[in-house]
């Protein structure tokens, strides 16, 4: 898929419980970030993503980070199947790509 396997290297031999907090808050504000983007992204292929409004709801950030995966994993498998119902192997390539890069602007 010629993505990119390269990551930031986190050293957590030195961090105190407030690092690890702010770490995992990063973390799920952009995972969150992601699955706002899956969701404007599956109404421009006209997919209802109010299927998951369940997700769309979160009450803590531990819901946040939960409901923010599956709001990408689910939506990405209906952009798929989607792809897959019109025949359009191109599409569902570039849906792999951007679902598994993290980047939904690819598919813009």
């Amino acid at each position: 898929m010629n993505i990119s396997d390269q990551c930031e290297l986190i050293k957590t031999a030195d961090t105190q419980y407030e690092g690890f907090q702010k770490l995992f808050t990063d973390i799920t504000n952009k995972l969150w970030s992601r699955a706002q983007d899956a969701i404007l992204l599956a109404r421009q292929y006209k997919i209802n993503p109010d299927w998951y409004s369940f997700y769309m709801n979160p009450r803590s950030l531990n819901e946040k980070y939960d409901y923010g995966y599956w709001l990408n994993f689910y939506l990405y498998q209906d952009l798929r199947y989607m792809a897959r119902v019109k025949n359009d192997e191109n599409l569902v390539t570039r849906i792999d790509k951007a679902y598994n890069s993290g980047n939904w602007d690819l598919l813009k």
